[in-house]
């Protein structure tokens, strides 16, 4: 079988008439929308959308031509909008460019239609999704673009089933285009690329231009070292996100746009937070949840796979996760059933056996997940370029180490909020009674004066490791960047790029500090090291006072927990990143405790306040007996003003003074008491 992508020698003359007949007769189709109709129509973009779907048309293998010729040819669009209403969902992406490479909508200069379509897919399935109510997202595949890649495979990295394409290549123009005409001819309630990265193996102009200006030489055939080439990645990836941002906010500024490949996951720089409007994470986890809506402080996350992950499903959803799952759906209608489908991975009938069920339920919980924000007293500072001292520019060792503080502090009922570096001089940080500073590096002096700020104002600041250690770039600093206001000083610099996979915090560690905070355990004086791996900082006292000291084998003790005033505040050092029990124990010293306290340790309750108002919802995400208390510090409410479900059994609340009791035998997976 020929591959159905690009037609070859062997195939009929006739396909090649056919197909080169259609592409013309093509090129100034009737429009489904006017301009005006485009440009006056308000998004409901992906954060208003809680039951979101993609009928996934890229194949997950190669096609005969005559498989792919039929690709869309019975599509319709009433089936399609009828089928997702019936199945709850509020939000569908409709793929414009697949990875096949062909388009799905008809009004373009720049791409080719399948060649099979009926009609013009993309547009008239998007007027019938708005007349649903249903919000219909655009999707533009940016890597493993076959028909593109097989066309010009001298942007590519030779890889002939996932190829990578060269983002400062000819193919950069082609993805402008496309966004634009799509945002131009198309009133789409958002707009989704994917697949970003960009191939080591390209050498083209744009290529050669881009590496002059960032190393001021010639581009070699071969990389010099690693560094210049991930550098040259990043950067790569960096100005394509940019300059994508720019385009589409110039069509039409209302439309949000975000990337596939862009969460703390993959190669790209995150520090460029501010040039998309949504982050994704593709995998339910609440870890990654919290992560990720305070890095990118958007008004919720796109969450992949949550009705795949029942365990995590209602916690993602708590902490501001919106469900999105893709399935495969290549075929005739571009919908996933027996008669017209070619590639599924669920059975036909399991979307109404099992997906509508569920969305059912997510869709009579809205109400409790909309507008929200978790409530917390505890604020983690993450900086992008703490990545570049190690080795690869990898973030494995840093990610866990944010992981061991955070999914015991969240298991205690404190969803700490993550804040970026990058927005830090512009956030407001008075409502936190502690900012940490675990293991980052790369500050710019305004966000250092930030953190001196908010410890000179009465706050608690952390600073964990060899945070505060490098510069921006990945090079030691001499010594700590607030060594001044820390009270110690680094023994000697920092090493050079740290190998990854050092780090290791288990779930042993994790379930210590939980019962850390439970017991409101405060630091010893002195600790004795066991485990020869773990990194430690040599540092001495400059001023402030020395807590407790190490013991680490073969090693004298040093200051391992120290503390120094500053101005109305405190700022505590911790000379080990790898100890989350260690940073709760001194939270627990500074009187910074969970807005909630949760005596269950295997059912997990999270508060969360509406934004636009004096309420907060307690959500119970376990099934199990709770006992609860509720400081009034973080949730001054004084009655009940609704429960999910409504008839929540065996609930006692005792409104006090400073705290509200909640008792409770909660029997299912989700329930939530709302409170005004």
């Amino acid at each position: 079988m020929q591959p159905r992508y690009l037609p070859t020698l062997l195939l009929p003359l006739l396909f090649f008439v056919s197909c080169e007949t259609r592409s013309k007769a093509s090129a100034s189709p009737a429009p489904v929308f006017t301009h005006e109709e485009v440009m006056q129509y308000v998004p409901k973009g992906p954060a208003q959308c809680f039951r979101e779907i993609s009928f996934d048309a890229n194949e997950k293998k190669v096609y005969s031509d005559s498989l792919f010729r039929l690709q869309f040819s019975e599509q319709d669009p009433v089936k399609y909008a009828e089928f997702c209403e019936k199945i709850h969902l509020d939000g569908v992406i409709l793929q414009a460019v697949p990875q096949a490479g062909y388009a799905t909508y008809l009004q373009t200069k720049v791409n080719t239609p399948y060649p099979g379509m009926k009609g013009d897919f993309f547009g008239e399935t998007l007027k019938e999704l708005h007349k649903h109510g249903i919000s219909g997202f655009g999707y533009i595949g940016i890597g493993w673009i076959m028909k593109y890649a097989q066309e010009h495979p001298q942007y590519t990295n030779g890889d002939t089933t996932h190829p990578l394409i060269c983002v400062n290549s000819p193919y950069r123009e082609k993805l402008i285009a496309s966004s634009r005409e799509v945002l131009n001819n198309y009133p789409v309630d958002g707009l989704r690329y994917d697949i970003l990265d960009q191939p080591a193996e390209c050498r083209c102009a744009g290529c050669r231009k881009l590496y002059r200006e960032m190393f001021n030489d010639t581009m070699p055939a071969k990389w010099i070292d690693w560094q210049h080439q991930e550098k040259f990645r990043v950067e790569s990836l960096s100005r394509v996100v940019r300059d994508l941002y720019a385009v589409c906010k110039a069509v039409k500024p209302s439309v949000p746009v975000w990337q596939n490949w862009f969460n703390g996951e993959d190669r790209a720089d995150i520090s460029d937070v501010n040039y998309v409007d949504m982050s994704y994470l593709e995998f339910a986890d609440p870890f990654r949840e919290l992560f990720l809506n305070g890095v990118f402080d958007k008004d919720g996350i796109i969450t992949g796979k949550v009705i795949e992950n029942p365990e995590t499903a209602w916690k993602c959803l708590a902490l501001g996760g919106r469900c999105y799952s893709y399935f495969a759906s290549v075929g005739k209608t571009g919908l996933p059933d027996g008669d017209t489908s070619f590639d599924r991975i669920v059975p036909v009938d399991w979307f109404e056996k099992n997906l509508a069920p569920f969305y059912a339920r997510v869709h009579e919980v809205q109400p409790w997940l909309e507008n929200t924000r978790p409530v917390t007293d505890i604020a983690i500072v993450y900086n992008e370029k703490t990545r570049y001292h190690y080795d690869q520019y990898d973030r494995d060792d840093y990610m866990k180490i944010l992981r061991g503080l955070t999914e015991p502090l969240l298991a205690a009922g404190n969803p700490i909020r993550y804040i970026s570096n990058v927005n830090l001089p512009a956030t407001p940080l008075e409502s936190y009674q502690a900012l940490l500073l675990p293991e980052c590096s790369g500050f710019s002096d305004d966000e250092l004066a930030a953190i001196k700020n908010y410890a000179d104002a009465g706050g608690t600041v952390i600073i964990t490791g060899d945070a505060l250690s490098y510069t921006a770039g990945g090079d030691p600093l001499p010594d700590f960047a607030l060594g001044a206001i820390m009270g110690v000083s680094r023994k000697e610099k920092g090493p050079g790029f740290r190998k990854t996979g050092s780090v290791s915090i288990d779930s042993l560690e994790t379930g210590y500090t939980r019962h850390v905070i439970e017991d409101g355990k405060i630091p010893e004086k002195s600790y004795t090291l066991h485990k020869s791996q773990t990194r430690l900082t040599p540092v001495r006292a400059t001023s402030g006072q020395t807590l407790s000291v190490v013991i680490a084998p073969g090693q004298p003790a040093q200051p391992f927990i120290h503390l120094r005033r500053y101005g109305k505040g405190s700022v505590y050092y911790i000379a080990s990143s790898e100890m989350p029990d260690i940073v709760a124990a001194v939270l627990n010293l500074a009187g910074v405790h969970s807005p909630v306290t949760n005596h269950n340790l295997r059912a997990m309750a999270v508060l969360t306040r509406k934004k636009d108002g004096n309420e907060w919802c307690l959500h119970l995400l376990d099934k199990g007996v709770y006992s609860l208390r509720i400081d009034k510090k973080n949730c001054p409410a004084a009655k009940i003003a609704a429960t999910y479900p409504a008839d929540l059994k065996d609930l006692k609340i005792t409104f006090t003074k400073d705290s509200i009791l909640v008792s409770v035998n909660n029997p299912n997976d989700y329930s939530a008491i709302l409170l005004h």
